[in-house]
């Protein structure tokens, strides 16, 4: 595997793993409600508002289940850096 394709490799695995531990808490590891996300936010010194809080979820959970799966997840993280 080349330098670059292992580095895209271990940023999507701590992306996958940062989601698992944090969905994790309330024992459904497959999704993530609004409280697992505001705890990896405030995990990584986001902004913890709860209208902010709501504002990245409202975003993330495109079929309105009031939870969120990864793909859900990753797709939001995809476009906040479409700009970069």
């Amino acid at each position: 595997m080349e330098k670059k394709e292992l580095s895209i490799f271990n940023a999507m695995k701590f992306l996958k793993d940062c989601f698992d531990e944090h969905a994790a808490k309330d024992g459904e590891k497959a999704t993530m409600t609004k409280k697992e996300l505001a705890d990896l936010l405030f995990f990584f010194h986001f902004q913890t508002e709860n209208h902010i809080i709501a504002q990245y979820f409202d975003g993330m959970d495109k079929d309105g289940d009031e939870k969120i799966t990864f793909t859900e997840y990753m797709s939001y993280l995809t476009k906040l850096f479409e700009g970069f």
